[in-house]
């Protein structure tokens, strides 16, 4: 093989690798209901649904949407009621990312 035609081979497979990745679509729609019986403190659906919606849309998220999205999974974590955590999880489920 040619140094030339190597040397092209090597530039192609780095642009490849050096190009970002498209952000996924998520689909599907999170129950606020369900997280609400959570019982989180101070538990808002707007803000919540703005986080996810910045998720859905594969942004940055910022230090007050990472609070929230901590604040319901320590509350996952400490609930003992396993069918809502079932519910939860199901619903997650139904969430895609394509």
């Amino acid at each position: 093989m040619k140094k030339s035609k190597l040397k092209q081979i090597i530039k192609e497979q780095i642009l490849i690798e050096i190009e970002p990745a498209k952000p996924e679509q998520v689909q599907g729609q999170i129950k606020t209901d369900l997280f609400k019986k959570l019982g989180v403190a101070n538990f808002d659906p707007a803000k919540f649904i703005t986080t996810i919606n910045l998720v859905k849309q594969g942004k940055t998220l910022n230090m007050i949407a990472n609070k929230i999205l901590a604040d319901v999974m320590i509350a996952m974590i400490k609930t003992n009621d396993d069918n809502l955590l079932n519910q939860i999880f199901a619903n997650l489920k139904q969430v895609e990312a394509k």
